[in-house]
């Protein structure tokens, strides 16, 4: 397998203003060039779903261009719909056209396999996901969630629903199809509580499109709904942020305008403070992940000596501490891994392509 890798030391060069006024020539170095059509890392191995859409396969991080994979699957035998790869726990998933395959991280052996909802339907245009959030897993389609065990893909509670409005054909060739709001969406998880951010159907007034927002919890053993708190809802239809306190015990969700900053027990949902003199939007490097998880894919994160921003069509790479500016790459990135386990002056990137697989880069200064 090492004779598929690209093995690049190309250097890849920009100018950042120096202190005394002058142009400085800064430098990366990308290591390794693989391609992939999805990628993860986590527990320093990283993961990647190859080309064909068929194997998936595990090398070590920190130098995968050295040697070949530590393990290489098979996941199914022909590839239909729209895949992705995912990590929770020990287990990599594969969500592929409508099977959710779960491999074993560290033998790649299959799990489980289990049919679930396709990418696309008259009735769910925009498809479904497996979303991986805080530590916790669900199936997420445009007007529904369902959360699922992080071991073998199998449901875990009710499945929730937002209102639909669904629009019959205009026209010769038009499908109709729905609308559904603000939708639902995981949180993460506290002890063995799953929390999303629901619309609370049931508390619709007459007339209205949609009911109002609460945040709800799932026992993860049992499945039985613990709590629907209304007081921690937030209306806004994007995810603005949510985060848990290392005892697992005060929560936190920020929405859009209006909404602000609200902190509520995570065992009761019971409202414990709130602030809206926050801004409506941050873009500061996203918040580390409880101990023992892994982070998710992102598209802004800081290390110890490097800090990378992933915008529209560019990615920016700057010194730390001194902010100063070492590379700017044209194209869509999202960064999997910066420092850390990989070593001071090591990330790892995943750049898009306009059709068809990425790459999977590993850079080093």
């Amino acid at each position: 397998m090492t004779g598929r890798f690209l093995v690049l030391i190309l250097v890849l060069q920009a100018e950042a203003a120096s202190s005394g006024g002058g142009n400085q020539e800064r430098t990366l170095s990308i290591e390794t060039s693989i391609p992939a059509a999805d990628a993860r890392v986590a527990g320093g191995l990283l993961f990647v779903l190859e080309p064909d859409y068929l194997h998936v396969a595990a090398y070590d991080a920190r130098t995968p261009g050295s040697k070949g994979p530590r393990w290489r699957t098979r996941f199914q035998e022909t590839a239909a719909g729209v895949h992705s790869l995912h990590f929770a726990l020990d287990r990599v998933f594969v969500y592929a056209g409508n099977r959710l395959v779960a491999l074993d991280a560290g033998s790649g052996k299959i799990a489980a396999a289990r049919e679930v909802p396709y990418h696309e339907s008259p009735r769910n245009r925009s498809g479904c996901t497996f979303d991986v959030r805080f530590g916790a897993c669900a199936l997420v389609c445009q007007c529904r969630m369902q959360f699922l065990s992080c071991r073998d893909g199998a449901p875990i509670g009710p499945e929730y629903r937002a209102s639909e409005i669904c629009f019959s054909p205009d026209f010769e060739g038009d499908e109709g199809g729905c609308s559904c709001g603000s939708g639902v969406w995981p949180l993460g998880h506290a002890g063995d509580l799953l929390l999303a951010s629901i619309e609370d159907a049931a508390q619709k007034e007459p007339g209205a499109w949609h009911g109002p927002r609460a945040v709800v919890a799932v026992d993860r053993r049992s499945g039985r709904e613990v709590y629907r708190a209304a007081a921690a809802g937030v209306s806004s239809w994007y995810r603005e942020g949510f985060g848990v306190s290392p005892d697992g015990e005060v929560c936190w969700i920020r929405g859009g305008k209006g909404d602000g900053l609200k902190i509520f027990s995570c065992r009761t949902g019971a409202l414990l403070a709130r602030r809206t003199d926050c801004g409506e939007h941050t873009s500061s490097p996203d918040a580390p992940p409880p101990a023992g998880e892994t982070e998710a894919p992102s598209a802004r994160r800081a290390g110890k000596t490097l800090e990378a921003a992933a915008g529209r069509g560019e990615l920016v790479i700057r010194a730390l501490p001194s902010g100063r500016e070492v590379v700017r790459l044209e194209g869509v990135f999202s960064i999997l891994a910066l420092e850390g386990p990989l070593g001071e002056g090591k990330l790892i990137l995943y750049r898009h392509a306009e059709a068809g697989p990425g790459e999977v880069w590993l850079l080093s200064r």
